[in-house]
């Protein structure tokens, strides 16, 4: 288990206040992809309706929902031109 990064006093006290942190929270390092191209994390809310049947393709082709959604946006944005 790494350590804790220590907390700074002004950050304590932003907590205490209920303020935002007087640092920036740290932000991990962006996983590279197996073409060694970087990542970056998207959220996107979608409908339980869609979520269901992007999950359900996941389940049929035994793949992982964010390869599903990868490459359908892929292949939309590609055949846009």
């Amino acid at each position: 288990m790494s350590a804790r990064k220590p907390l700074l006093p002004a950050d304590a006290a932003a907590f205490v206040r209920g303020d935002a942190p007087a640092s920036p929270a740290p932000q991990p390092p962006a996983p590279a992809a197996a073409d060694g191209e970087a990542r970056v994390r998207f959220t996107v809310d979608l409908p339980r309706s869609l979520h269901k049947r992007l999950k359900q393709a996941a389940l049929d082709q035994e793949e992982p929902m964010t390869d599903l959604a990868r490459r359908a946006l892929g292949e939309w944005l590609d055949s846009r031109g």
